[in-house]
């Protein structure tokens, strides 16, 4: 419970009107990796899999149009980088775009939250 609570505490960061995964937020992204793995094994070992939502974010300094890209940039940015980092592809998948604008949360970031699904009955 405490590693969930630390990974959806995370937030990987962006510059104004970009996608890209600067040098220090991939470092921030190994570290991540490393809990996934973790978590996941955990999980695992319980019986229950593991599944991250990628939520991207933008702030108001743009249009509505390119926030909504951003916001989907943004999140499939972090989702390709955790799979090159070797995090499964079926353990991570981008949130909704559209939901994740109505959230409010008006950062230049990238969040998580952690599912994790009993393998027999399907329940989180």
């Amino acid at each position: 419970e405490s590693l969930k609570r630390q990974i959806e505490q995370r937030a990987i960061h962006f510059a104004v009107g970009s996608a890209e995964v600067t040098t220090d937020q991939k470092e921030e992204l190994n570290r991540l990796g490393t809990e996934l793995e973790r978590l996941g094994l955990l999980a695992r070992s319980q019986g229950t899999q593991l599944r991250v939502e990628v939520w991207g974010h933008a702030d108001q300094s743009g249009s509505q149009e390119l926030n909504d890209r951003l916001i989907a940039a943004r999140a499939q940015q972090v989702v390709s980088t955790l799979v090159a980092l070797g995090i499964s592809q079926s353990d991570v998948e981008i949130a909704d775009p559209r939901a994740s604008s109505k959230l409010r949360d008006y950062t230049r970031t990238a969040t998580f939250k952690v599912k994790l699904t009993d393998f027999a009955s399907g329940n989180q």
